[in-house]
């Protein structure tokens, strides 16, 4: 048989990385995953067991809106998975109200864009060492009719990044 996969899946405690973590727990693949919530983090490791209890699973508690995370999980990771076969980036928010990190960045931005970002190039040497690495961003891109304004990140005329469609103007409250 040959050597187990391993992959990274980001927002694995609920919605799409929660499904996505499971179906590749079920598929045989050992499974790290990150989410916010402690105990939702232990109920989907339980079901992760089930589907494949050899497979020496993990649950990373880390909010990826900081960027000081995103680099504990890739170190983290790197230590356990010198060599990862899938990153799965599903961790994400859409907010129409901004809300500010202790590191001075817009919360929806620093998630869906900046961590990514920087959780992949960390995890990038140990995707290379997989034959067939993959990436995969999970993004709500095309749900919604805005498009990013890379002149207002700091959301000035409307939401986190977007623009007002025509003839509407967004209410922030900053």
């Amino acid at each position: 048989m040959s050597e187990r996969r391993t992959a990274l899946v980001t927002g694995g405690t609920g919605g799409i990385g929660r499904a996505v973590a499971v179906a590749l727990a079920h598929r045989g693949d050992r499974v790290l995953f990150v989410g916010r919530d402690a105990a939702r983090g232990a109920e989907v490791l339980a079901q992760l067991q089930r589907a494949a209890p050899d497979a020496d699973h993990g649950f990373i508690r880390a909010d990826l809106s900081l960027m000081r995370e995103s680099v504990r999980v890739a170190l983290e990771v790197l230590r356990h998975a010198p060599r990862l076969d899938a990153v799965v980036c599903c961790a994400g928010v859409l907010s129409f109200v901004p809300e500010w990190t202790d590191e001075g960045l817009e919360r929806t931005l620093a998630l869906n864009y900046l961590g990514r970002f920087l959780l992949a190039r960390l995890t990038l040497p140990s995707l290379r060492q997989s034959a067939s690495g993959r990436l995969v961003l999970v993004a709500n891109a095309g749900k919604y009719r805005d498009t990013l304004d890379l002149e207002d990140l700091s959301t000035g005329a409307g939401p986190p990044g977007s623009r007002s469609p025509p003839g509407r103007r967004w209410r922030t409250t900053c």
